[in-house]
Parts: structure tokens; sequence; C-alpha cells
């Protein structure tokens, strides 16, 4: 049987040239390296916003690196991969985005200065897990014929404890006080916003939804069925699921709606977001945005920090970000004693392994163990004693 003979090209044009040595453009038909790497985009990144963005810079970083080298995708060696790894470990100026004397960033100067600061074991471990599957999409598709970052060393990260994530009662409770207050206080100078930050944290922890999954809905996913209220959630990849609105959510929704000018419960028709923009009152409402969001909520956690007696929670408060109500929700459900398939499916998660994450880290029935068992210890040294 004769092989195909493979010929190497003799002059390297990456913007042009098909990645695949093989003599074809394989299953994807395409004939450049950016194409396919927009396919994988287009086929791969397109579960949620941060998804795409994340992996665009991974990947548009990786593409920046082999111009320079003029290398194309298909010739990389595994060598070639862990350098690209060990550039975002360790960058030059050509890739880090430059600052001013005071530390403040600049514009950058070059197309590939995309970093802020050299990237840890932990972002290095996650550009290279996005790497790989995006080197396997172009294995399948027959436009590589190795993974080469598959074959990279792992860097060695300390995984996050996700206990450190999540806000304790008394913080919960902290924070949910010193909201009110604020929204209550006859002097306070944006009181639609101080409805807005209260509506905020009583949304994301009462429904853990995702703060993607915020910012997308309106007011018309509140629905109605036989059972009460709900909320139409679209979550990633674009799967439907309905949260349930309890009592107490009901109640800082109707809250927050007066707030805003409006009364009742929302009508299938109503286009508000949300979280909408407490500015523009007269036009039409438009949600705020991620990176808006995670200022206001670090914004209002660290004001309600600085007012607080106790160094650990406001250590705590200092440090939450919108995520953490999510993570928070589903540890207090676990500590509430809820079960764990109604806990997945209100979260939306797709594996219950992410869901039995939250019963382990849950502190109350583990305090209450804990005492037991030094209760049982006592007892015992006690009649020893006796």
């Amino acid at each position: 049987m004769n092989l195909p003979q493979i010929h190497e090209p003799a002059v390297h044009d990456p913007a042009t040239l098909p990645a695949s040595n093989d003599g074809g453009l394989s299953v994807l038909g395409v004939g450049n390296d950016a194409d396919a790497v927009a396919m994988w985009l287009r086929a791969r990144g397109a579960r949620s916003e941060n998804t795409a963005r994340t992996y665009a810079r991974c990947s548009d970083r990786l593409l920046q690196w082999c111009q320079e080298r003029e290398m194309i995708l298909a010739e990389m060696s595994v060598a070639d991969a862990q350098a690209h790894l060990d550039t975002l470990r360790n960058p030059d100026s050509r890739w880090l985005i430059p600052r001013d004397e005071k530390g403040k960033l600049l514009a950058p100067l070059y197309k590939s200065q995309t970093l802020k600061q050299p990237m840890t074991d932990k972002g290095v471990a996650f550009a290279r897990t996005v790497l790989g599957q995006l080197f396997h999409y172009l294995l399948t598709a027959g436009y590589v014929r190795r993974n080469v970052f598959f074959l990279t060393e792992i860097p060695p990260t300390i995984e996050d404890d996700l206990a450190d994530k999540v806000l304790s009662q008394p913080a919960r409770k902290y924070l949910w006080d010193w909201l009110s207050a604020q929204q209550a206080d006859e002097q306070q100078k944006k009181p639609l916003e101080a409805a807005r930050d209260r509506w905020i944290c009583a949304l994301l922890y009462y429904t853990g939804i995702r703060t993607q999954e915020a910012i997308a809905g309106s007011m018309a996913d509140f629905v109605r069925d036989s059972e009460g209220w709900q909320l139409r959630v679209t979550g990633k990849g674009s799967k439907v699921r309905r949260v349930t609105v309890t009592e107490a959510l009901a109640r800082e929704l109707l809250r927050f709606r007066e707030a805003m000018g409006v009364r009742g419960w929302p009508p299938p028709t109503d286009t508000m977001p949300l979280i909408p923009h407490t500015r523009n009152t007269k036009g039409p409402r438009l949600p705020v945005s991620d990176r808006m969001l995670r200022k206001i909520v670090s914004a209002l956690c660290k004001a309600a920090a600085r007012d607080c007696d106790d160094l650990h929670i406001a250590a705590e408060l200092e440090r939450t970000s919108p995520h953490w109500f999510r993570h928070t929700s589903a540890t207090h459900r676990q500590e509430a004693g809820a079960r764990l398939e109604t806990t997945q499916q209100e979260l939306g998660h797709v594996n219950p392994k992410t869901t039995l994450r939250y019963a382990k880290i849950a502190a109350r029935a583990r305090r209450e163990d804990a005492e037991r068992f030094a209760s049982a210890a006592a007892t015992y040294r006690q009649e020893k004693e006796e």
C-alpha cells in the first residue's frame, strides 16, 4: 500500500496557508488558522458571553504568538505549546499592558499586549485547558495532527476552597440589616440606588442564579403556574429552567417595583430588566452590564464592611463578588436541609457532583456533629475520672 507523500511547505504565510499539511483543508473547509479558530469559537464559545470572551482571549494570544514566530498551528510541537504557556507565566514587555509611574494601565502599544500581569499557575492551567479543547476540536476536524497542549506539563495549582467564597450566616444577616437601614434612611441621597442594591442582593441570594442569567432576564420572566410564581431563567447552553419564587423574594420584588414607580406583579409584557439602570428614568429601562453589576456589588459590600465592627464579617464582605451569592444560596439551602436534587434543579447544575460540593461545605451539620463528638469525649473523660 502506497501512503500519500506529505509535502512540507517551503514558505509559511500564517494569514493564508492552510494549517493542515496533509494536502487538504480538513472538514472545516477553511484555509487559515484565524478562520479555523473562529469556527471553534462559534461552535464551543456560544454558551455564554463570559465563555466566548475567555476563549477568544486565550486563542487570540496563541494566534499572535504563532504569528510572531511565523508558525502555523499544525506545525506546533509540544515544546512550542510549552513555550507559549511559559510566555503567559513570564511575559516580557511585548505581552504586558504598559503602566504609568503610578501603576495605572495605559493604552497598549502592540496588539499582543493583553496581559495586565503575569499569569498565575492557576491561570496558566486554565489557558492550557482551553487551548487543549481548541486543539481537540481541530484534531477531530482533521485540521491538525496532534493535540500538543494535551502533552504539556500540568501546572501545579492549589484548588480553591469553595467555603472561602460563601458568606457565613452572620455575614449575610449583617449585610441584609445594613441594606435595610440604607433604604430606610430618610436622608438617603440616592433612594432608588439603595432600593436597587437591596433587590440585587435579594434576587441573587434567594434564587442562586448566575450573574449572566440575572443580567439577561426581564420582569416578564416571572411566570405563574398552579403551584405559584416562578422565575424563568435561560442558563448555560441556552437551557431554560424555572426557579421557585419564595415568599421572601416575592416581597422584595414588589418592594423594588414600587420603588421603580410600578405596582404589583409584572405582566407578561413587562420589558423592564431584572436589574435595570436607575438613571434615565424617562426613557426605556436598560439592563446593567456584567462589569457594572460587579462594580455595584463590590461597592455596596465594601461600604457595609467599613461600617462593620466585626473584623471577620468585614473581611468576608470585602472579598464578596456577585457570584458569591450563588455559592451562598446553594450552601445555605443545604444547611437548611434542602434535598440535593431540588438544589440541583434550582441552580441548573448538569452534574449532581457540582451540587454535592455545597453539601460538603455546609457548616451547620458539621458543627453539630463536631459538638456531639466533643460532648461524648468530655462525658467519657468525666466518667473515667469518677
